[in-house]
């Protein structure tokens, strides 16, 4: 998220909160594919219709919650960063 957030201030977009977000959410992303993946390549073939669905929407929803929270995570780890370094430089350059 630190690495998104100086890629899109380098540019001069001061509009980082979706990408900062969007790169901790991406776990969430990974956990969905890779239960999508143990279902279709690793499962057993007997599993019925309704267990799969129910499967799919259990692991879409444990997905999401993952998500939501990594994505916090990134959005407020990057807050926390941006205003330590600001209070760092405004303490430079009061000193100077």
């Amino acid at each position: 998220a630190l690495l998104m957030y100086y890629r899109q201030i380098r540019v001069h977009n001061y509009q980082w909160w979706w990408t900062t977000f969007a790169a901790g959410a991406s776990s969430g992303i990974y956990i969905f594919l890779l239960s999508m993946s143990w279902l279709l390549f690793k499962s057993e073939s007997h599993i019925s219709g309704g267990t799969m669905i129910l499967y799919t929407f259990w692991f879409a929803f444990t997905s999401l919650g993952v998500g939501l929270m990594t994505g916090f995570a990134g959005v407020a780890s990057v807050v926390w960063f941006n205003k330590s370094l600001y209070s760092f430089i405004m303490h430079t350059q009061q000193t100077l």
